[in-house]
């Protein structure tokens, strides 16, 4: 995202844009409807939501959504959009054209809530602003564990160290996995 992002000006779920001139792929409808549309004050951002990380993006629906935006507002303000989940492989696009299209999983998600949780809960002088942007948090990482979804250290990312199991026992065990 960029850094100034400027006031958040709109936020829409499953807008409707009717102005379907100019997509390729239209698939007998008289819209296009991504999941989220969030305008700030300096640049506009479709998301785009797959319920799980396996499999479900496709170049053509973003094509679709990207043109329908363009149609439905054609000042030419930035365009961020994001495809959460559904992504078999996370490398940039190649295409020019989806440039500006990123692609994250639920578990990067995830993990960069958590992050931004335990950085405001590490500060010794919390502030209000602070201490309700901790209970944001840590009511969004309750609602993704409602659906058995919590933060994975994956052994890529532990320390080495960590990992020297020479003969595994039971303790070694719990002591990989912090059981």
């Amino acid at each position: 995202m960029p850094s100034i992002t400027g006031e958040m000006v709109q936020i829409d779920f499953w807008p409707k844009w009717y102005n379907v001139q100019n997509i390729k792929v239209v698939l007998n409808s008289t819209y296009i409807e991504p999941d989220v549309f969030i305008r700030f004050e300096n640049f506009d951002c479709v998301i785009e939501v797959k319920k799980t990380d396996s499999f479900g993006q496709h170049y053509d629906q973003w094509e679709s959504q990207i043109q329908a935006y363009r149609n439905e507002y054609p000042e030419g303000k930035k365009l961020i959009y994001i495809a959460l989940g559904g992504n078999q492989i996370l490398d940039a696009p190649s295409q020019e054209k989806f440039r500006h299209v990123y692609k994250s999983t639920w578990q990067r998600l995830i993990r960069e809530i958590d992050k931004a949780l335990q950085e405001r809960v590490s500060v010794i002088y919390k502030t209000e602003t602070i201490n309700l942007e901790i209970r944001i948090l840590q009511s969004v990482m309750d609602a993704f564990a409602c659906y058995n979804e919590y933060v994975v250290e994956l052994l890529d990312t532990m320390n080495i160290h960590c990992q020297e199991i020479k003969q595994p026992t039971k303790e070694s065990l719990k002591q990989l996995w912090k059981i």
